[in-house]
């Protein structure tokens, strides 16, 4: 009753999820819909972007490829190199999770190159970050330190954070750890521990702890790997992981089969086995069927090594990993001769021969990959400085001419202004001097007016009286006859 009670939960757990993410995809194609008619691009282009990002976290990769190919044409359209970025950063994880990680590349150099013409820091380390893992997953090491190293230094410079820079620091221990170079590895690891301790990441610190415990194992310090496990078990009692407790279980059986302590190692694995079994993850149980099946192996039960073996390469059959078919028939065709079974120890060692031939062709493969890699890599970055160089100049002209108009537009407001004070001048020097005419002429009309005054006044006086009283006999004694001389 109780378990039908518990299948039944899980049932509308799942249905609830899936319930949920329709909901949401429902309401982004509304929303996509709503803003394309009102001609907003920008936001079509954010709302089609979403809806790829939930396809992709739900594993439907064809509808997530589509809605960023149109995502991607939305912002081509108006030309919005951030969110360009954006998409060929999610189209790269999309083409990896299907298994073309050379694709992946190319979409991340893309992503890289939008991020460096918009001058956008973050975009620039997310980009550089990922293209130095998918050289990790290619096999392409020098590269991958180098593209890491470069994000590391741009998430320091621009102060990303401590949680970003501890990651980016574990990646590159994981890729010297490939490299075995195990004190480099440590180096790193050591740096990243420190990091996720001062903000608390106890999920990080447990990655942290089993990578070194990894190099202490490769190094044969087991006591010291055994004390790293111990601590990622202590962190996980408070996570509850699943997969850090398969993880504990299974790093610390290994080391204990480098101590040859076989029965401690297999109590180990039995504990594994039930939390990949919970898991249902088919790269788990293959990977704890081998070790239970090399570990019969080493304790000469060779019939129980084979039917382990065997299961495992049942699960290694889901996976399609060359190089596991490789170990798992040649431990079979090794398990075979043991118990005199010369026939099936022939056909595996048939088998194991193929594989490790198609393994030494990706190897080969491997080799070409990383020098046009290389190449191509090269090309890019000179494409890309070009590129730069390009923007920098188009800058720096825009900018002189911008200085040019506003020089221009500054003459010219200048010119006005002396203008306008001239004129401003002018106009009160002509004020003054007409408010000096204008007080001259009334002083001028002024004096007429009494001039005229005057003037009437001496005639009106003069009308009325002589000027000289002069008698009739005094004008003939003026008056000359002149016939008397």
């Amino acid at each position: 009753m109780k378990l039908q009670r518990f299948y039944f939960l899980v049932i509308i757990i799942l249905f609830s999820k899936d319930f949920s993410a329709q909901n949401k995809e429902s309401d982004i194609l509304a929303k996509i819909d709503s803003v394309a008619l009102l001609g907003k691009l920008e936001e079509k282009g954010k709302w089609e972007y979403q809806l790829s990002k939930l396809y992709y976290d739900n594993y439907q990769d064809s509808l997530a490829e589509k809605y960023i190919n149109k995502s991607i044409a939305t912002f081509t359209l108006i030309n919005n190199s951030v969110n360009l970025s954006k998409c060929y950063n999610l189209f790269a994880s999309i083409v990896s999770s299907a298994g073309d990680e050379k694709l992946s590349l190319t979409y991340l150099h893309k992503s890289l190159s939008f991020a460096i013409i918009c001058s956008h820091d973050t975009m620039q380390c997310y980009a550089l970050n990922n293209i130095g893992l998918a050289h990790k997953h290619l096999g392409e090491y020098e590269l991958a330190i180098d593209f890491l190293y470069k994000a590391l230094s741009k998430k320091e410079k621009i102060g990303l954070g401590k949680k970003s820079i501890s990651s980016g620091l574990l990646n590159i221990g994981l890729v010297y750890d490939l490299m075995m170079k195990y004190n480099d590895a440590s180096n790193y690891y050591s740096q990243s521990l420190a990091l996720k301790k001062e903000i608390g990441d106890t999920s990080g610190m447990i990655n942290v702890y089993t990578n070194l415990a990894t190099v202490a194992k490769n190094i044969e310090d087991y006591n010291n790997a055994l004390a790293y496990l111990d601590s990622c078990k202590k962190l996980n009692d408070f996570v509850k992981s699943d997969f850090n407790y398969y993880s504990y279980y299974t790093n610390s059986a290994n080391v204990k089969i480098r101590l040859l302590e076989y029965d401690k190692s297999k109590i180990l694995l039995d504990s594994a086995l039930i939390y990949a079994i919970i898991m249902d993850s088919p790269e788990e149980l293959s990977d704890v069927y081998q070790n239970l099946g090399n570990l019969s192996f080493l304790q000469e039960n060779y019939i129980e090594s084979i039917k382990l073996l065997e299961t495992a390469m049942s699960f290694a059959d889901k996976i399609g990993s060359k190089s596991l078919f490789y170990e798992l028939n040649e431990k079979l065709s090794l398990a075979y001769a043991k118990i005199g079974d010369f026939n099936n120890a022939y056909k595996t060692a048939v088998l194991c021969d193929i594989y490790e031939d198609s393994i030494f062709q990706l190897e080969d493969q491997k080799i070409i990959n990383e020098i046009k890699s290389k190449y191509e890599t090269e090309k890019k970055e000179k494409e890309i400085a070009q590129q730069s160089l390009k923007i920098a100049i188009s800058e720096t002209e825009n900018r002189e001419k911008t200085i040019t108009i506003i020089l221009l537009i500054s003459g010219l407001t200048l010119i006005v202004l002396i203008f306008v004070i001239f004129l401003l001048i002018y106009r009160k020097i002509h004020k003054q001097r007409h408010d000096a005419l204008r007080s001259k002429l009334k002083e001028y009309l002024s004096e007429i007016q009494s001039l005229q005054k005057n003037v009437h006044s001496f005639i009106h006086e003069r009308s009325v009286k002589p000027i000289v009283d002069i008698s009739k006999d005094d004008i003939n004694n003026y008056l000359i006859d002149p016939l008397s001389k």
